[in-house]
């Protein structure tokens, strides 16, 4: 007579990560690069000369550090950073979920190209439509590129709906182009590798310092928006004239391309106003203010809408 525990362990490899699992990690994985965005602007401005390089350079920085913490989980655990947080294993399409084997290395290479390069990429195409939405002139290149990201939700929805229904064993067509599923890691697993049984609740303080950390971005984004007094829609006053770099200039004119403005956009960090093109090109290619120096990002402009 088999016993009732074996019975749970052998049925329990059978059993579908939850979708509201799923969903959480996908989530928990998008925490991670504004985190580590935060931490290189705090060392950026406490340490200028040293750590400068690293925010106009932050994307690239994120990326190889993305590439070693996911190289990392992946050779010890067979999974990502934010898969361990729940618990979570990959497996061949193809492979037994009961075995304990490391991915194969096509999988595992795969993995790592779409848990690191793709994200990298995408965030790029996002950066760009950005930039070109509100322009006069959208190109062809970010009309390609939104329809591009469209098309690429629609197809996440498409998994999710499908994996709920139990037509795929993937909830994403990343997962499903690696060639591996996602399953539960399972008590024996983690007690027959004591790594991982460390390397798990590591990841767990890491994940409650990402969001932690995420907290203190939206709290600084509120920050820059709320007056002294409580209300909102206070923009600080730009510095002093001595500490612009650039010669003043006449109301009604940017600052960049010394121009009447179109679309005026405030640099929230600073306070001045400038086109959004202009002002939009410059944070992408240099995260700082223009006339200022202070690190800036494109999620610090706000569009100024007047009536006219």
């Amino acid at each position: 007579m088999i016993s009732s525990s074996a019975i749970t362990s052998q049925t329990s490899f059978h059993v579908k990560p939850s979708i509201f699992d799923l969903v959480a990690q996908d989530s928990m994985s998008e925490l991670i690069q504004p985190s580590f965005r935060k931490i290189i602007n705090y060392l950026s401005t406490k340490n200028p000369e040293k750590y400068g390089w690293m925010s106009k350079w932050v994307d690239e920085c994120f990326l190889g550090f993305n590439v070693l913490v996911q190289r990392f989980c992946l050779v010890h655990c067979s999974a990502s950073f934010s898969e361990l947080m729940y618990k979570l294993r990959r497996v061949a399409t193809s492979g037994d979920p009961r075995s304990n084997d490391r991915l194969p290395w096509r999988q595992e290479m795969l993995s790592l190209l779409c848990l690191t390069l793709v994200p990298h990429v995408r965030n790029k195409m996002e950066a760009h439509v950005e930039t070109q939405r509100n322009t006069e002139s959208e190109t062809k290149i970010a009309k390609v590129l939104k329809l591009f990201l469209f098309l690429s939700s629609l197809s996440k929805l498409v998994h999710h709906i499908f994996y709920l229904t139990n037509r795929l064993e993937t909830h994403s067509p990343l997962l499903k182009l690696c060639g591996v599923r996602l399953t539960y890691a399972t008590d024996e697993y983690t007690h027959t590798n004591r790594f991982v049984s460390y390397l798990t609740t590591l990841v767990q303080v890491g994940a409650l310092s990402v969001q932690l950390l995420s907290t203190w971005v939206n709290h600084d984004t509120d920050d820059v928006i709320l007056s002294p007094g409580g209300g909102r829609g206070y923009i600080p006053a730009p510095p002093p004239g001595g500490l612009t770099t650039c010669a003043p200039v006449p109301n009604n004119v940017c600052p960049v391309c010394r121009k009447r403005f179109r679309i005026p956009t405030v640099l929230a960090t600073s306070g001045y106003v400038f086109c959004f093109q202009c002002i939009a090109e410059r944070v992408q290619t240099s995260p700082r203010c223009p006339l200022t120096g202070i690190p800036s990002s494109i999620e610090d402009l706000i569009q100024v809408y007047s009536h006219k």
